[in-house]
C-alpha cells in the first residue's frame, strides 16, 4: 500500500501549485507522485489539507456543469494511525489517478505518537448510488474490506451537520446526530442506506444548487 517506485519518483516536480488555500499539486504533477513527496505528517498545518484531484481533460476531475459541488459527497476512512497515514494517502491518490474518485485529501501536519486521523475520498454526485457503493468497493479492495466506511455528503458539511456533541459544539451551535447517508460496514461490500438522512441531504444540496459556483472540496 502507498508504494511509489524510486525512479519515478527521481526527479519529480514536487513544488505545490501557487496561490492554493491548501497543499495541492500542479496539474503536470501526478497525485500519487505529490502525495508521496508531500507526505501528510510533515506538510505544514497553516495548509490545512493535502489535496489531489483528477486531470482536468474530460476525466472525472473536472465538474462537467456549474453547480456539479452541490451533489458532491466523500468516503471517510476514520482512525488511520499517525504511521500509515502517509502511505495510506498515497493509495488514495492512486485511486484518484485510477479515476476511482474525483479527488482525496488528508489533514496537513497531523499526528502525534499514537494519534489517529481520517482520510477522504470524493464522489462527484451523491445521488449516483451505484457509482458510490462502486467507490467505497474500491477502497476497500485496496485498504481490505475489514474496515468500516462511512459517507457523508458535502451539503451535509456545508450546513453544519456533526455525528457527535463535540462536532456540534465545534459547528457553532449545530445539532448532533445522524450525518451518513451511505456506510459499507467491516466484513462487507454492501453499501447501507440510511434513507433519513439521504433525503435530508439531498434537500439541503438542493437548496445549494442555485447559489454560486464553489470549489468542490469543503471540510468534511
Amino acid at each position: 500500500v502507498g508504494r511509489v517506485r524510486a525512479d519515478i519518483l527521481e526527479g519529480a516536480f514536487a513544488d505545490p501549485a501557487p496561490g492554493s488555500a491548501w497543499l495541492t499539486h500542479r496539474e503536470s504533477t501526478p497525485p500519487s507522485v505529490f502525495a508521496a513527496l508531500n507526505p501528510v505528517t510533515k506538510a505544514p498545518m497553516e495548509k490545512q489539507w493535502v489535496y489531489v484531484q483528477g486531470r482536468k481533460s474530460g476525466t472525472a476531475g473536472d465538474a462537467d456543469t456549474a453547480g456539479d459541488h452541490s451533489y458532491v459527497g466523500k468516503w471517510m476512512i476514520m482512525g488511520v494511525d499517525v504511521d500509515v497515514i502517509d502511505a495510506w494517502f498515497v493509495e488514495c491518490a492512486k485511486a484518484v489517478e485510477a479515476g476511482e474518485f474525483v479527488a482525496a485529501k488528508a489533514p496537513a501536519g497531523w499526528g502525534d505518537e499514537g494519534d489517529t486521523g481520517v482520510l477522504i475520498c470524493y464522489t462527484r454526485d451523491f445521488r449516483n448510488r451505484g457509482d458510490a457503493e462502486r467507490a467505497g468497493r474500491a477502497l476497500k479492495r485496496r485498504f481490505g474490506v475489514g474496515m468500516t466506511l462511512r459517507y457523508k455528503t458535502d451539503s451535509a458539511t456545508y450546513a453544519g451537520m456533526y455525528a457527535s456533541a463535540e462536532g456540534a459544539k465545534a459547528g457553532k451551535g449545530a445539532k448532533a446526530g445522524k450525518t451518513c447517508c451511505y456506510e459499507m460496514k467491516s466484513g462487507s461490500l454492501r453499501m447501507d442506506v440510511d434513507e433519513a438522512t439521504y433525503s435530508r441531504c439531498l434537500e439541503l444540496a438542493e437548496k445549494r444548487k442555485d447559489l454560486p459556483e464553489e470549489v468542490i472540496t469543503i471540510d468534511d
